[in-house]
């Protein structure tokens, strides 16, 4: 396997890439796993740890994956909706903002996960985690999921 295979396109990381949550749906996301998201997650948990003598509450550190969220992570999305206020029942855009941003991960745990998960994981911005045909059909190890004897090869 190529290193840079692994490491991935650094400007889909840094610009974003479209992923799609639902049908309709989608957010555009940078790689949080470096860059100014992980400074700012770094610097956030730095400053935890002299508040709290090294000991971070969870709620905090969810608080502060949150913000470096909906600051830094989402750049845009497309597709959400909302009810409008001057006529039940119709549906009007759901507009990305940071406010909304903030709102809909605050309110969601679902999309919150979705946004974390997605944002770090590499194969969305270029990357390749797994071994190619080749390798594999060389005795590179599988993945422990196919390891697993409850796990059967189709």
């Amino acid at each position: 396997m190529k290193i840079d295979d692994v490491i991935g396109d650094k400007a889909a990381q840094a610009e974003g890439e479209w992923i799609e949550f639902k049908p309709g749906i989608s957010f555009k996301l940078i790689f949080s796993a470096k860059g100014k998201p992980r400074d700012f997650f770094q610097k956030g948990l730095s400053k935890l740890r002299q508040k709290h003598r090294g000991n971070i509450p969870f709620d905090k550190q969810q608080d502060l994956t949150l913000e470096m969220l909906y600051k830094l992570v989402v750049l845009d999305w497309k597709g959400w909706e909302q009810d409008d206020p001057e006529n039940p029942g119709q549906s009007i855009p759901f507009p990305y903002s940071r406010e909304n941003c903030q709102r809909l991960l605050t309110d969601s745990t679902v999309i919150r996960d979705f946004v974390a998960e997605e944002s770090c994981d590499i194969e969305n911005f270029g990357g390749k985690l797994d071994a190619d045909e080749e390798d594999t059909a060389k005795g590179a190890m599988k993945s422990s999921a196919s390891l697993d004897p409850r796990v059967r090869e189709k």
